[in-house]
């Protein structure tokens, strides 16, 4: 696996913090670039576009469910973008740090870990921390077109809840996910036609992104 040049990787860094910065608002609340070590603190614009965000919280604001019939308005998500070791080739962690967590085939009740599936691996460094965004938004919706028959899941319920009670459709149909900046992607793709549910995942793969910021409320 190839691996970028320490010029190369603030530069990537800095193209992140730019589109991440840049997305539209309608259904995110705070998007914070905070520091991987102990005690996290928030960075700088300037730290950031030098390239030393490796870890965002990002807010979530949309009604989802967080059980059965059960709802909340809100979930805080923290990314790591050096979690799997050689970003921007491996995956990032995700996790909801808020509880409860929402109620998704795709997170991890008691940890909190988000699977994010293969497509960040299969883009081959080309996705951006943007895009993941976006798709973790999806999850939490329960939006992800074609993958209702999927048998990778955390939760049976959820995954039961999906296919009968919402035909394997989103919760919120008429959600509107925030867009890439055109001025910084360059018309990327939003990620709805990139990622797609893991076909297989079980509670050990919890043990890869759940690490959490330390200090991070």
């Amino acid at each position: 696996m190839p691996r970028l040049s320490v010029s190369d990787l603030a530069s990537r860094l800095a193209l992140d913090y730019r589109a991440v910065m840049g997305l539209s608002r309608e259904v995110l609340g705070s998007v914070r670039p905070v520091s991987a070590f102990v005690p996290a603190r928030e960075l700088t614009a300037s730290e950031a576009e030098a390239g030393r965000a490796s870890a965002y919280l990002v807010e979530y604001r949309f009604p989802h469910l967080v059980g059965r019939g059960t709802t909340a308005t809100s979930a805080l998500a923290a990314f790591d973008l050096y979690a799997g070791g050689n970003y921007p080739y491996s995956p990032p962690g995700v996790w909801i740090l808020s509880r409860p967590t929402p109620w998704s085939p795709h997170v991890h009740s008691a940890a909190g870990t988000v699977c994010i599936g293969p497509a960040w691996e299969r883009a081959s460094g080309q996705m951006l921390l943007a895009q993941l965004v976006v798709h973790v938004a999806r999850l939490i919706n329960f939006d992800e077109p074609g993958a209702a028959t999927s048998a990778g899941h955390w939760n049976a319920s959820a995954v039961h809840y999906w296919r009968s009670a919402l035909g394997g459709g989103p919760y919120l149909r008429d959600l509107q996910y925030p867009r890439l900046p055109v001025e910084v992607t360059h018309g990327v793709s939003d990620g709805a036609s990139v990622f797609r549910a893991a076909e297989a995942f079980s509670a050990e793969d919890a043990r890869f992104a759940f690490r959490p910021l330390g200090g991070v409320p």
